[in-house]
């Protein structure tokens, strides 16, 4: 996924590698690991920086964010039935 991570202007990449280990590039040369292991990523600005962050879900349910890509704050409450599903 696409967005400004660094906050310099241009777009950086985020992504999961197919066993949840996390990376990131700004440069689209070198990529960088964050550390932790994830089955879902987001990107959005949670904490009204103007500045994009990551959230992720880790396969326990636990819902996770980061806003300096070296670690992950565990967000209050748990997702369930991602699936889409309405019961």
């Amino acid at each position: 996924m696409a967005g400004d991570f660094d906050g310099d202007g241009t777009a950086d990449l985020a992504g999961l590698t197919a066993n949840g280990g996390i990376y990131y590039s700004t440069d689209f040369v070198r990529w960088q690991n964050i550390p932790g292991m994830l089955v879902r990523l987001v990107a959005g600005d949670f904490d009204g920086d103007g500045q994009a962050d990551l959230a992720g879900l880790a396969g326990n349910g636990g819902v996770y964010y980061s806003t300096s890509f070296t670690n992950w704050v565990y967000a209050t409450g748990v997702l369930a039935n991602l699936a889409g599903s309405s019961e």
